[in-house]
This record gives C-alpha cells, sequence and structure tokens, in this order.
C-alpha cells in the first residue's frame, strides 16, 4: 500500500507541473507546415501555450531553436509531415512537448533533433522515416520521455543519450526505488511502445549511450526485415571508448520485443560495456546465438575502437582495482559493468538468458559471473520498476485559450 502512495505522489508532483504550466494555456495555430509560418507561431506564444501545425508537407532545410516551455502539436502521423530538420532544443529549456508529427528525411544525413540539458519533456506519437544518420541526440543532465514513436528506416546509432560526464559511482545506482528523484529527476530517459522497423537501411542501434547516461527502454518492438538491419538493439559504452571521459551510470531494458523477418544482424545480442543495471522479460528471435555481450573495455587499454585507458595497461592485472585504498568501487574496476542482472528472457518461448564475455584477450577476473553480472535467473534484489505507463503520459488535459 505504501508504495503505491508513493506512485501516487511521483503521478501527483509531475501532473502538478504540467497543470500548473497549461492552466491557462492557449493555442495558435500556424498558417501553415512551413518552418517560416511555424517559427512565427512559437514567437508569438508564451510558455505553457500551444503551437498547432496544421496538415500538409514542408520542407525545412535548417532546425527552429526551441526556447520555449511549449506543445508543439501536429495534425497527426502522416497528416502533418516535415522533410529535413526538426528541432534544436536550447539548454534549460524545460517543460515542452513535441507530438503528432511525421520527419521524413529523404535520405539526408543531418541530424533531425538535437536536446541539451533539458528537463520534464516529452516526443511522442511522432515517425521519423528515411534518415541516413542518427534522429537525436540528447546532452547533459537531462531527462524525459520518448513514447509511442515510429523509427523506420534510419541509419546509425538512432538515439544517443550523452549525460553530463557524471563518474558512474559518483551517484546513487540504486534501482529499488519508485521515488521520481531516483528514478526519473535523477537524468533518466525514458523510451517506451516505440516501434523501431529497418527494412531498406541499416542501423548500429535503436539507442547507445555515455558519459553518465541513464535510461530504460521498455515495452518496445524491433524489428529486422529483408533489405534492413540492426548491429544491436541496445549499445551501452564504458570509460575509454569514444573519447568520453565515463561510461554509462545504469540501464533497464525489458519487456521488448526483438523480431527477425530474415533481415541482417551484424552482431547478436544486447551490448553491454559499462554500468549496472537489469534486463529482463525480452523476447528474443531465434536467429540470436547469444542475449547479452558483455565487453571488459574499463582494464582492458586497446579498446573497441583503438582508444584507450590511459591508467590501465593492456590486460593488466587486476590489483589496482580491488583494494579500496586505490578504488573506492572495489572489486570493480571504475565504470566497469557491475551488479548486472539478467533474468526471463525467452526464445521461441523458451528461457533464454545467454552472456557471452568479450575480454580482449584479458584474464577472465576483469568480469565475473555471480559478482558482476548474473545470468542465472537471480533478480536484482528488490528492484522494482518506475511506473508503467509513465506519468507523463497521464498527465490531466489542460483547459484550452483560457488566457
Amino acid at each position: 500500500m505504501f508504495g503505491y502512495f508513493k506512485y501516487f505522489i511521483a503521478s501527483l508532483v509531475l501532473c502538478t507541473c504540467v497543470w500548473t504550466i497549461q492552466a491557462n494555456a492557449a493555442t495558435i495555430t500556424a498558417a501553415s507546415c512551413s518552418r517560416a509560418d511555424v517559427l512565427t507561431a512559437i514567437n508569438d506564444v508564451s510558455n505553457g501555450d500551444t503551437v498547432a501545425i496544421p496538415s500538409g508537407t514542408c520542407r525545412w532545410d535548417s532546425a527552429i531553436n526551441l526556447t520555449k516551455e511549449i506543445i508543439v502539436q501536429g495534425a497527426g502521423i502522416d497528416a502533418t509531415t516535415i522533410k529535413g530538420y526538426g528541432f534544436t532544443v536550447s539548454a534549460d529549456t524545460n517543460n515542452w512537448r513535441i507530438t503528432a508529427i511525421t520527419w521524413d528525411g529523404e535520405s539526408q544525413s543531418g541530424r533531425p533533433f538535437s536536446i541539451a540539458t533539458a528537463k520534464n519533456w516529452r516526443i511522442d506519437h511522432v515517425k521519423f522515416y528515411d534518415y541516413a544518420s542518427n534522429i537525436m541526440q540528447i546532452n547533459g543532465y537531462s531527462y524525459g520521455l520518448i513514447d509511442n514513436c515510429k523509427f523506420t528506416d534510419v541509419a546509425g546509432e538512432i538515439i544517443t543519450i550523452y549525460g553530463d560526464g557524471a563518474p558512474g559511482w559518483a551517484r546513487s545506482q540504486d534501482l529499488t526505488s519508485i521515488a521520481d528523484a531516483d528514478r526519473f529527476t535523477n537524468g533518466t530517459i525514458y523510451i517506451e511502445d516505440c516501434i523501431f522497423t529497418q527494412s531498406n537501411r541499416s542501423a548500429d542501434n535503436a539507442v547507445d549511450s555515455n558519459n553518465g547516461a541513464r535510461w530504460v527502454f521498455r515495452h518496445n518492438t524491433v524489428i529486422v526485415n529483408p533489405g534492413g538491419g540492426f548491429e544491436n538493439p541496445t549499445d551501452f559504452h564504458g570509460k575509454c571508448v569514444t573519447g568520453w571521459a565515463y561510461g554509462t551510470v545504469a540501464t533497464e531494458v525489458y519487456k521488448n520485443a526483438i523480431i527477425d523477418n530474415g533481415g541482417h544482424w551484424i552482431q547478436t545480442g544486447f551490448n553491454v560495456r559499462g554500468g549496472t543495471g537489469v534486463i529482463f522479460d525480452n523476447e528474443v528471435p531465434s536467429t540470436w546465438n547469444q542475449l547479452l555481450k558483455i565487453y571488459n573495455e574499463r582494464s582492458t587499454q586497446l579498446a573497441m575502437d583503438g582508444s584507450s585507458c590511459k591508467d590501465k595497461g593492456p590486460c593488466g592485472s587486476i590489483g589496482s582495482c580491488t583494494t579500496t585504498a586505490d578504488n573506492s568501487s572495489a572489486p570493480y574496476c571504475d565504470e566497469q559493468v557491475n551488479n548486472f542482472y539478467i533474468w526471463g528472457n525467452t526464445k521461441d518461448g523458451v528461457a533464454y538468458n545467454s552472456v557471452v564475455v568479450k575480454g580482449g584477450g584479458c584474464v577472465p577476473e576483469h568480469v565475473v559471473a555471480g559478482r558482476d553480472f548474473w545470468n542465472d535467473d537471480t533478480k536484482y534484489p528488490n528492484y522494482v520498476q518506475y511506473p508503467y505507463p509513465h506519468p507523463l503520459r497521464i498527465a490531466p488535459s489542460a483547459p484550452q485559450n483560457l488566457r
């Protein structure tokens, strides 16, 4: 009972924030879906208002810089279609929402969305189609929700999450509380009830992350059709890779369906390279020969892309990681895969929790089953899921045109 009461309070707080912002909201309809007309409408509204984009197809040759806490709402997927660019969200622009629009990339390589240090935002019921690069990059201490979106034939790392550079051990990694401050406003991005489909293009991942990121990938569907491909559904980078100072802090991947209709998987399985988290109750295709790949990159100097961890020799002794005098996170190396639990996953309806550890030739003591990860159906102790659907999806509708 107390747990449900905490959920009610957390939801009420989020809803109250949205209600306060929108209580006196007005709606202004752009003259058309053109970039110029949408920008004019945005310039005419105040925080809490809604800009409605009418149906039609328009090209945006550059992104609109969003600096207001507003709702941008199209007429619906495939009713309002924008070709090319979308929005660049300025730092500390919070409490915004973008919904009911299709973005058609026409094979361009320009990223349509960039988000910097934004809080309490939502992107929902949006379709992204035919982009030759990733769709959105999220930077800094950000938290928000991406839900009920469609990502079709997109290249690269479709959603890239770069945190604010916090060391993996600098903040709590606890996954046993449903309190908002522990599971959302602590800088966690939620991606839920989305569909990622590849039929004519190959992508690296649906989601990738680094640099102190936290995220949850749940209740999504990832589909590979003939002619399309994914390297992995998700990838969580560790320290000393791709030039970032720190790795991923925590990830939760659960209740997703991975479907292979004869497409191309460059590699099979989820990728984990650093941080803590859970992977459970996912259904994966029969073509996979492993559920999860864990990479030992922290204590291996020569990482996957040739970058290096300067304070660790290649395949050096783990001794420097095992004493608290040398390493406060002992017995783990800093930013290494740790406290990771895998359970309840299935392949063709049969339990499947196969883990392969890629050590780069290093001795196996650097990443150890039963100490750093568990794939024997042991559950994360006292783990609880953050409320689903996400509270931002059930906020009360605001009255219109009261300002």
